[in-house]
């Protein structure tokens, strides 16, 4: 059985996150080989209201007309050291929605059969009615999720540059070494970045006939499939309903609110921030703007560090806990309430719906089989760049993993502890291959106890090492604590 590790890549995300919303310093030790982590944001919003219902002679039109809602924010991790910018993870949330209701009902309809004389008319009040309705969304699949969803290859990289085109306002005349190696002065900014993009949704048509007292419909589904797929459609019909099934594949492209070209900014390796507006339009009912947001700051392995193990002693502390062990026999779900436990141990509260990727039920997409050190995805070898365990007891993925931490910024430390965490699994499946594989809540959880603890003891030396003025004296009683629950039956 093939396992590979999400903890690994959450972690990168998690520690990313910290390095703008935490207090940072830059220690000494650090100012000849320092890096500069950044964050572009790119927000796109439009908004198309609808026009006003018209209705045709002899009825009356209530509802909504066609209103589209459009907003799509792009985010881009940024790493600069020696003197080099490149782009690390990116993500992409999409929200498009395209909708309408509209009822047309007329006054009046004769229903009077042909043959029946005029003095006795059958006239119906009111009379026959129409409904239009429209919801059709966009969904978008990250490029990595949709190789991994579909076991396809995807050869993509977003395109990325940071020149340097004058010293701005912010440039450095000490001579002093800069954080990164990049000077401050005023650069030329490019991202361009591409997800998998399929429609979703329906088309309804109703006609009711007070007469008959039939109503008939017509429908029409758009359904994302794979990429690659040719699109199709299939007819499903009855008498009085008829649906039409529109297959439509998902594209590789450049969404809006996905690029960024014209973009200038003041750039500081100290710490600098700043928007730009690329466009702006208003229309009597339509609106669309497109900014570019951008944040840097020097990066501190310290808090790296420090959130990393802050981060695997939840993880510990959940694996540990018998009682989450005992609410599932099934791994996947296992595994999602050990993510909940352990964000209620980081943040103090239950996790908010949909802040996890774990709440996907058995069966849904993406749901599959795990094993210590693994992921509810059951992702094959070798796809994508998570660092894992195959079923022979082979580390999978380590240098593709190395590479995504390097353009991620991830301190070579941090790195070292995941390495070693995954290194553990590697001996314990090694040593005994069948409980490694087992469907045993409490033997995974002591496995990947185990694992953590080893990562959190390279990063705690890391940490004494590197950062000695800071306090371990709480992180190490947690270890205690954790070692001594680990030893009662």
């Amino acid at each position: 059985m093939v396992v590979i590790v999400k903890q690994a890549a959450l972690r990168l995300g998690m520690l990313l996150i910290v390095v703008f919303w935490t207090g940072l310093w830059l220690h000494p030790a650090f100012a000849g080989n320092s890096q500069v982590t950044g964050e572009i944001t790119i927000k796109y919003e439009a908004n198309e209201a609808s026009e006003p219902l018209q209705a045709p002679s002899g009825a009356k039109v209530t509802g909504m007309g066609r209103s589209t809602q459009h907003s799509m924010t792009t985010k881009a991790k940024v790493c600069i050291q020696d003197g080099k910018a490149t782009v690390g993870d990116v993500t992409h949330d999409l929200k498009f929605l395209q909708e309408k209701d509209v009822k047309t009902v007329y006054d009046k309809t004769d229903c009077t059969p042909i043959h029946r004389t005029r003095s006795n008319l059958d006239i119906r009040r009111p009379g026959n009615w129409e409904r239009e309705t429209l919801n059709l969304k966009q969904v978008i699949l990250e490029p990595e999720e949709s190789a991994k969803k579909f076991k396809t290859t995807v050869n993509y990289k977003p395109g990325f540059s940071m020149n340097r085109v004058s010293d701005g306002r912010r440039v450095d005349k000490t001579g002093l070494a800069q954080p990164g190696g990049m000077p401050a002065g005023r650069y030329h900014l490019f991202l361009d970045t591409k997800v998998f993009q399929a429609s979703s949704g329906y088309a309804i048509s109703q006609r009711h006939n007070v007469c008959t007292g039939v109503t008939t419909e017509k429908r029409l589904e758009w359904e994302p499939v794979p990429p690659g797929s040719k699109p199709n459609q299939t007819g499903i019909g009855s008498q009085d309903s008829n649906t039409v099934v529109l297959t439509n594949p998902y594209t590789l492209s450049t969404p809006l609110g996905g690029a960024a070209t014209n973009v200038f900014i003041d750039f500081d390796p100290n710490g600098c921030s700043g928007s730009q507006t690329l466009l702006q339009e208003k229309k009597p009912r339509f609106e669309q703007t497109l900014t570019v947001h951008w944040k840097f700051k020097p990066n501190d392995p310290c808090s790296h560090l420090i959130e990393a193990i802050k981060h695997d002693l939840a993880y510990a502390q959940a694996y540990l806990d018998k009682a989450t062990r005992q609410k599932t026999t099934d791994m996947d779900q296992y595994k999602c309430y050990v993510d909940r436990k352990a964000y209620e141990i980081l943040y103090g509260s239950p996790p908010p719906a949909g802040a996890l990727e774990c709440d996907k039920k058995p069966g849904d997409p993406g749901a599959g089989s795990s094993s210590p050190g693994g992921n509810e995805g059951g992702e094959g070898l070798g796809v994508g760049d998570e660092i894992g365990v195959d079923g022979n007891c082979n580390l999978v993925n380590e240098q593709a993993y190395r590479e995504k931490a390097r353009r991620n910024c991830t301190p070579e430390e941090v790195v070292e502890a995941i390495i070693a965490h995954e290194k553990t699994h590697v001996n314990q499946c090694k040593t005994d291959r069948a409980r490694y594989n087992t469907k045993d809540t409490a033997i995974w959880g002591e496995m990947e106890v185990s694992a953590h603890l080893i990562g959190i003891d390279h990063m705690l030396k890391s940490l004494n090492r590197l950062c000695p003025e800071y306090w371990t004296g709480e992180i190490q009683e947690k270890i205690k604590e954790i070692k001594r629950k680990q030893q009662q039956p």
